[in-house]
């Protein structure tokens, strides 16, 4: 029974907050979704995508082509889009009288729903006169509609707004063209027509990257080519010192043709309703313990900047504990298209509890940015530990790597593949424990073997079965072990070499060298992690429990690893720093506004 106090002060005021969105139809049982912040009834016209759409998926993910949209909520504009298509322009001009922006959010509407025909009449000035629509206004993220046409692919629309558009080279917040758009989402046919429409193909962004970059990044072949007969540039270097080609070698941050990558082709074509804005914010308020702010963190020391964000050390002011606290700037995650990378390594951390995986304790958003609060690891990482050490006797290499084993373990328990497994992401504790950390590039609801097909990693740790793009399971992880025992005892990867073909082709063909100091246990131990053939690798029968019985482990007693019995070597922490950090440091002080990540929000039962 629910207790009274709570009917009384959450669920009956919920129930009427909600009532005020419903509509009133006895047959309301259409989708609603959003766009400029209206509710829209969308038909379908064949049917829905193949792939399922489950509770968590943002609708706005679902690419607008193939469904109808129809104004549901606002009869001023239900009326000027009716009026318009039956050519009473002088009426539709009265109404746009009273609201003269009413016209930039039509042409958006148009362009979110690949309507040509109301498209074609918003920007002719002989129907409206003085209320045509300027093509190149901005929507309230700062792109144009050519921005989002060419994200999304739609062809028509992109050569409408073109005869219009004194210059399709038109920048967006990020200083990217529709042509860099375009390369990001590998639609090479818009590219194709934006480049014989003017546009240059070596124009740098914000970021240094120029269409080709993208191109490169997205593994789109056609995009590529195009760009190149139309001289591109493989020599610029983005603002971090990379070509394109290098981009395309080193695998940093690659999306491919796989199921299992982010497709968000622009964070500005999509918009959540202001029902679900609404309603979040509603529900915050009532459970206002749960709702944190940069605020509630002091800012302690900085401890990494990367391309996306920043790593701070903070304190949770309530409880005085330390923290490690990521931060993501939205518009560089979605317009990288790596937002399904960061949802991954929020879904894994708030998931699994385990000695020997980094925990989430919270997770929350403002306007522009993502926070992330783990567990902090003073002790550095492994990579610290090798750069100090150079290298380590079989002994504590033995140690990390049970630990190291036990954490796979139990990531393939869950049916997730970790797939970046490398000394800078293996993080030392205070007491000289290991967590695994950074798990953007894992893959989650793992079944059957080879059943992940994303071409991802760094360049020195690839398995031959991601270099052969045949897909690849759980066994890619044995592999990565192999290399990371390998390197603690050596001081390098197994197949170095300067020139990535190279290291690429003795991945593929080449048997590891053994030096000769390796026990014959160890020596064992590698090669059979090291096998080319995954099917045949150690560990791709029984996963975790053919490794845990190699003799290289004899005598160690699992139980006792995973109560941290095994005694490492106490790390040398970091110093903190004497500079104070601003309390300014990790607040959100942008003037952009993106929509909320649905299911972002985490807060650890642990710490209720």
């Amino acid at each position: 029974m629910v207790d009274s106090l709570v009917k009384k002060q959450v669920i009956q005021p919920l129930k009427k907050f909600i009532e005020k969105f419903i509509q009133q139809e006895k047959n309301a049982s259409d989708v609603t979704v959003t766009s400029s912040g209206d509710i829209y009834t969308i038909k379908r016209q064949d049917s829905f995508p193949s792939t399922s759409i489950s509770e968590g998926t943002p609708v706005q993910n679902v690419r607008s082509s193939g469904y109808k949209v129809t104004f549901k909520s606002c009869p001023t504009r239900l009326s000027i889009s009716e009026l318009l298509l039956s050519g009473d322009f002088e009426t539709a001009k009265e109404l746009l009288k009273n609201d003269p922006k009413m016209i930039e959010v039509l042409l958006f509407e148009a362009c979110y729903s690949n309507n040509v025909e109301i498209l074609s009449i918003l920007l002719d000035p002989s129907k409206l006169k003085e209320h045509a629509v300027d093509a190149a206004c901005l929507n309230s993220y700062g792109k144009t509609a050519l921005h989002i046409a060419a994200a999304e692919g739609y062809l028509e629309i992109c050569e409408c707004l073109i005869e219009n558009l004194y210059s399709v080279d038109l920048r967006d917040c990020d200083s990217k063209t529709p042509l860099h758009h375009a390369c990001i989402s590998k639609e090479a046919t818009v590219a194709q027509v934006l480049i014989r429409a003017g546009a240059q193909v070596n124009t740098q962004d914000k970021f240094g990257n120029t269409p080709l970059h993208y191109a490169c990044i997205a593994s789109s072949q056609l995009c590529i080519e195009i760009l190149l007969e139309n001289h591109a540039d493989l020599r610029i270097c983005n603002w971090e010192g990379r070509t394109p080609d290098q981009l395309r070698n080193n695998f940093l941050s690659i999306g491919s043709d796989s199921e299992d990558v982010y497709t968000v082709h622009t964070p500005n074509a999509k918009n959540y309703s202001h029902m679900i804005e609404d309603t979040n914010k509603y529900i915050l308020s009532i459970f206002t313990p749960l709702r944190l702010t940069p605020q509630d963190f002091e800012p302690l020391m900085l401890l990494g900047r990367g391309s996306f964000g920043e790593v701070y050390l903070v304190k949770y002011l309530q409880t005085q504990e330390e923290f490690a606290m990521k931060i993501l700037a939205k518009n560089r995650i979605i317009a990288e298209r790596l937002m399904k990378y960061a949802v991954t390594e929020r879904n894994v951390m708030s998931t699994i509890k385990h000695p020997f995986i980094v925990s989430l304790k919270y997770a929350f958003q403002t306007v522009s940015k993502l926070y992330m609060i783990e567990d902090y690891c003073p002790g550095g990482t492994l990579k610290n530990v090798l750069v100090k050490k150079r290298t380590l006797d079989e002994d504590l290499a033995r140690i990390y790597i049970c630990e190291i084993i036990l954490g796979l373990e139990e990531l393939h328990k869950n049916g997730i593949i970790y797939r970046d497994l490398k000394p800078e992401n293996v993080a030392i504790t205070a007491d000289g424990h290991i967590k695994l950390i950074d798990f953007g590039l894992s893959k989650d609801q793992i079944g059957e073997k080879n059943s992940a097909f994303s071409f991802c990693g760094s360049v020195s740790y690839l398995a031959p079965e991601m270099l052969k793009r045949t897909g690849h399971g759980k066994a890619v992880d044995w592999y990565l072990v192999g290399v990371v025992l390998y390197e603690m005892l050596t001081g390098k990867v197994p197949f170095f070499c300067m020139s990535n073909e190279r290291m690429f082709e003795r991945i593929l063909n080449t048997k590891v060298k053994i030096p000769e100091f390796f026990s014959s246990a160890c020596k064992n131990l590698v090669l059979r992690l090291l096998e080319k053939n995954p099917e045949l690798r150690l560990g791709s029968e029984n996963g975790a429990v053919d490794i845990k019985n190699h003799a290289f482990f004899k005598g160690i007693c699992w139980d006792n690893v995973l109560r941290k019995t095994l005694t490492p070597p106490l790390p040398e922490c970091a110093k903190r720093s004497s500079e104070n950090i601003p309390a300014s440091a990790i607040m959100d002080h942008s003037s952009e506004d993106f929509p909320n990540i649905q299911g972002w929000t985490f807060v650890c039962p642990s710490n209720e």
